[in-house]
């Protein structure tokens, strides 16, 4: 069967013609449940951006939303406003916003220096209703003109959304974009807890950072323009940085290790050791007895695989 189609577009007028490209559409497996969404999805004043929506049915619903907001350029020949308000956008825990808002930020641009009145405009929204970007900073265009790279594409969703999901990118298929590809659990298992991964500067080898680095600039073509020569700085260090920089998460913490009882425990003894080397006395004793303002005076409940912690109590030490 052939996938079903949910097309939207507005017919984006310019100089009294249409102009063509630019739509959305959603292409869906034949023989998923689904709903279109006719709810109003953009700022009234918003005559721009094109939108499409369903919400897919289940146990788990989802709802996906596609956007297209246009480059908007302050010229003569392009009379359009930007009225785009991501704030006029479904802000809840079952909604995956996908597309190309023609909007930079390092939070999904990692070779973004400075954001954009837009992009600025889409992270303050993001950060309002507590959601966040499933991208990992990569490219996901490439400029025809210049060869620059950027990522005007993103993926955003809640951050409980964001636990079940993944992001990556796709193959090329012969456009200036590369697709990106989001998979989301849609089963009634407990979410993971994903944390982001990050660069361990420690483990770095900067010797080799630096000769790769060094080699690359050596190679460069002095007739490369500004643009050009900013993208290749920025590609250089982003190879030698996987090249010689590990990069990690740490693991899902075990169940025991989110018990209320002890993680208020843990937090309790790092007070303690704060206020014992604010001072740094002599220690009379395993916690410097009579130094101490109010230890412990009880252990959390855990398995017996945990080591066993004794506290000393300031009031029954002589």
């Amino acid at each position: 069967m052939p996938p079903v189609v949910v097309r939207r577009t507005r017919g984006r007028a310019a100089g009294g013609g249409v102009v063509k490209g630019g739509d959305v559409a959603l292409y869906l497996r034949a023989g998923l449940q689904f709903a279109a969404l006719t709810c109003p999805l953009l700022h009234p004043n918003d005559d721009s951006t094109e939108v499409c929506g369903v919400r897919l049915l289940g146990d788990r619903p989802l709802t996906i939303i596609n956007l297209y907001r246009p480059p908007i350029r302050a010229t003569d020949l392009d009379t359009r406003m930007d009225n785009f308000d991501p704030s006029a956008l479904p802000a809840d825990n079952h909604t995956l916003l996908v597309g190309d808002l023609n909007a930079h930020h390092p939070m999904w641009d990692h070779g973004c220096d400075a954001a954009d009145a837009v992009g600025a405009r889409v992270a303050a929204w993001l950060g309002s209703v507590g959601w966040t970007t499933l991208n990992s900073g990569e490219p996901t265009h490439v400029s025809y003109r210049n060869g620059s790279q950027t990522a005007p594409d993103l993926i955003a969703c809640s951050d409980d959304l964001a636990r079940r999901a993944t992001w990556h990118l796709g193959p090329d298929l012969g456009s200036d974009h590369l697709p990106m590809v989001a998979q989301v659990a849609t089963s009634n298992h407990g979410s993971r807890c994903i944390r982001k991964p990050r660069w361990s500067f420690k483990k770095a080898d900067w010797a080799a950072f630096q000769a790769e680095c060094e080699a690359a600039f050596e190679e460069a073509e002095p007739s490369l323009s500004t643009q050009e020569l900013s993208t290749l700085f920025v590609n250089v260090l982003h190879q030698a940085s996987v090249h010689h920089i590990p990069r990690g998460a740490r693991a899902d913490p075990k169940p025991w290790a989110l018990d209320p009882e002890l993680r208020e425990a843990i937090a309790e003894r790092r007070e303690a050791r704060r206020l014992l080397r604010r001072d740094d006395p002599p220690l009379e004793g395993p916690l410097g007895r009579g130094k101490t303002p109010g230890c412990i005076s009880r252990a959390p409940r855990h398995p017996g695989s945990l080591p066993r912690l004794r506290w000393h109590h300031p009031e029954q030490a002589s």
